[in-house]
């Protein structure tokens, strides 16, 4: 027995001393022989992070009358969104979009009064987006508020003129037109995918709470909820000035 010991021990011996010359060895071990070393156990919280799923809730056209509610919903769950903001929506409601920024919420560009920036000519509507950016700067002061273009429309021209990333959308729940609560959750719950940009509108009641309802499915389905550009970061892209973005994957 001790014979065939160090017959192995030899064997192993000369293997480990090819490895100098190679890339890389196997050795393989009899079945009755213990391992010296054992796989260390899988990292639980690597696991559990390659698992979490990632999307962005977005809301267009406020600040609204219930904007205020949806950001207590938002507070109570601990989810941070994205708002694109209509520049004389602004007025008056400072102290709103004041909290927004301070509860971590990233805050966007929708134009100054909603125009349809396709049907004029690129001077007017970069002078339109440029009265909302001042607003958001007066009230906020300086960033990159990245723009969201009223109807998701714009002219490739005035898009490569944009100085920050443009974002569109790859889950519409066509809350503007459903105004019920049940559909707009089955929009968000069965379109719905990791890197997904969800549009919404916080200027209706019924928005408000499909969005809150629907954040409540998607963080038992194993969604996290972030803004636009902690998708990025997450994610691990780059957002591109001039660039159009539905979804980031």
């Amino acid at each position: 027995m001790k014979k065939i010991k160090v017959l192995l021990l030899a064997g192993l011996l000369l293997l480990l001393s090819a490895c100098g010359q190679q890339k890389a060895a196997t050795v393989l071990l009899p079945a009755d022989m213990p391992a010296w070393e054992e796989a260390e156990p899988e990292d639980a919280e690597t696991s559990e992070k390659d698992d979490v799923k990632y999307a962005a809730l977005t809301f267009d056209d406020g600040p609204s009358q219930y904007t205020e509610s949806l950001l207590n919903g938002l507070k109570a769950r601990g989810i941070n969104a994205t708002f694109f903001l209509i520049g004389e929506q602004i007025q008056g409601r400072e102290d709103l979009v004041r909290r927004m920024r301070d509860e971590g919420h990233q805050i966007g560009n929708h134009s100054y009064d909603h125009p349809m920036l396709n049907k004029v000519n690129s001077a007017d509507a970069w002078q339109n987006l440029n009265r909302c950016d001042t607003v958001l700067r007066e009230v906020l002061g300086e960033g990159s508020y990245w723009i969201r273009p009223p109807y998701g429309l714009i002219t490739e021209t005035e898009m490569k003129q944009a100085p920050v990333p443009l974002i569109y959308w790859s889950v519409d729940t066509l809350d503007w037109k459903l105004r019920n609560t049940k559909k707009m959750l089955a929009h968000i719950l069965n379109d719905t995918q990791d890197g997904s940009i969800i549009l919404m509108h916080d200027c209706y009641e019924t928005s408000v709470e499909a969005a809150l309802k629907g954040a409540d499915v998607l963080k038992e389905q194993g969604y996290e909820l972030v803004t636009l550009e902690e998708l990025f970061a997450i994610k691990g892209i780059e957002p591109q000035n001039g660039a159009l973005y539905r979804s980031v994957k």
